[in-house]
């Protein structure tokens, strides 16, 4: 993922904690170049964030009637549920916890908050257990339709704010089929993953993503 997001003009850093605190919001995460150039993604944010949840196979129960369609739809309401919980996160906003270390209170939605007024989106990286992705990802890496996510903008304003953003105009969207216009005008004749087997970085990611996910 690292090398593809170097041709669509992202650095990978290393994840630090929320000011003040031992609190890490994502697993990894990409900055965003601050200066907007002609190959660039046009993007006011400064990082984007992953935050990787697996939808166990518990929470993917067969269809209630058959049929490949409900079971599909299953599926993808627990990567949806899944997602979720990763934008809204604790009980409310009122609902706190204090970090033992710097002793600072925050709730689940402050916390949300925090990372958005900062510029730094939070997309929810789930993962069934046969490797398909959430809807939120699936927009991101390959341009699929979004799903909106449905939060209460009262209870969790900031995870509101957050989920909205995650699938908006302002989030860059199907990186991979990007980079791999970039990799065929800039490298025309030279394959991404070193074999015509992964010519292109939307190819070559997807396959490693397929052997991570079934290692």
């Amino acid at each position: 993922m690292s090398e593809v997001c170097t041709y669509v003009k992202y650095h990978s850093s290393l994840v630090r904690p929320l000011k003040n605190t031992n609190l890490g919001p994502f697993y990894t995460h990409f900055d965003l170049p601050p200066i907007s150039k002609d190959s660039h993604y046009r993007c006011k944010l400064r990082k984007i964030g992953f935050d990787i949840v697996h939808c166990n196979s518990d929470t993917c129960p067969p269809p209630s009637r058959g049929g490949s369609n409900a079971k599909s739809n299953n599926i993808i309401t627990s990567l949806l549920t899944a997602e979720k919980s990763k934008f809204q996160r604790g009980k409310s906003r009122n609902s706190a916890v204090t970090c033992k270390q710097s002793g600072i209170t925050l709730s689940g939605d402050e916390i949300i908050g925090q990372l958005f007024d900062s510029k730094a989106q939070l997309l929810p990286f789930a993962i069934s257990p046969l490797g398909l992705f959430g809807p939120t990802m699936n927009h991101f890496l390959y341009g699929v339709e979004p799903i909106p996510h449905h939060i209460d903008k009262n209870t969790f304003p900031h995870a509101y704010n957050m989920a909205k953003q995650s699938i908006s105009t302002a989030v860059p969207s199907d990186i991979l089929h990007r980079a791999n216009e970039v990799w065929r005008t800039q490298h025309p004749n030279k394959f991404f993953g070193g074999s015509y087997k992964s010519p292109d970085p939307l190819t070559y990611v997807t396959q490693q993503f397929g052997r991570e996910v079934f290692h």
